[in-house]
């Protein structure tokens, strides 16, 4: 489960840099329709949303300890949490964007914005037709 969660936090970075610059269009085509957008006099923002509820546990056997009592001692258990929420916004101007940046509970098992990851991967690679 870590090794997936550095894997969406890498595709949330490599996500970052290769959605500015793109048009409006292009952005449909790779991460889907907007959740909600906003126009102010700066441009348009558009938001793109990801919740990932329910935690995961991991817990490793129980490992016999050799004593006179032979005790058992309960295995390591690591947790993902109760969940990780993703805000993308993306900024656009002159239909064009100008900048990406995420909000909200990103981080996954000590993996920067790995909520967000699964929000770009679509536009990573993303080539439109010619």
């Amino acid at each position: 489960m870590a090794a997936c969660a550095v894997h969406d936090a890498d595709q949330a970075e490599e996500g970052k840099s290769v959605i500015v610059g793109m048009s409006k269009t292009e952005v449909r085509m790779c991460a889907g329709f907007p959740t909600k957008t906003l126009s102010d006099d700066k441009g348009e923002i558009w938001s793109y949303e990801r919740v990932i509820t329910g935690g995961r546990s991991i817990a490793l056997p129980t490992v016999p300890i050799p004593t006179p009592t032979s005790i058992m001692l309960p295995g390591p258990q690591f947790s993902q949490g109760s969940g990780a929420y993703c805000h993308a916004q993306v900024r656009f101007k002159k239909d064009h964007v100008v900048e990406v940046a995420y909000a909200g509970a990103t981080d996954m098992m000590g993996a920067s914005d790995a909520a967000c990851g699964q929000i770009v991967q679509g536009c990573i690679g993303y080539r439109p037709p010619m």
